[in-house]
């Protein structure tokens, strides 16, 4: 599996983690989504249901979180700055030390 630092903006595999974390949900195998230090900068997330994902420390600069799914996802010390987060569910989320501009 690769590292969420390996992540920098590659399509496929995030498409890969979050389909993994799909059938995490969906009680069909799977993981949840690790996408600690991620970067994820400027990132289309809009509508992803991200429940229970390790977000820590991950660079969300920018990135399109409207919609998207968050509840009780761990997003301490991220950096939001810019990120859209319309409509975005954040109830229980982590978000100690986070950067929100």
């Amino acid at each position: 599996m690769k590292q969420p630092s390996e992540i920098i903006h590659n399509g496929k595999a995030l498409e890969a983690i979050l389909a993994d974390h799909q059938l995490w949900l969906d009680g069909k195998g799977g993981e949840c989504a690790n996408l600690a230090s991620a970067n994820l900068k400027g990132a289309d997330l809009e509508g992803a249901n991200l429940l229970k994902a390790n977000l820590e420390g991950a660079n969300l600069e920018g990135a399109n979180l409207s919609y998207a799914y968050l509840k009780d996802a761990n997003l301490k010390h991220a950096t939001l700055e810019w990120a859209n987060l319309e409509g975005a569910n954040l109830e229980g989320a982590n978000l100690s030390y986070a950067y929100l501009k």
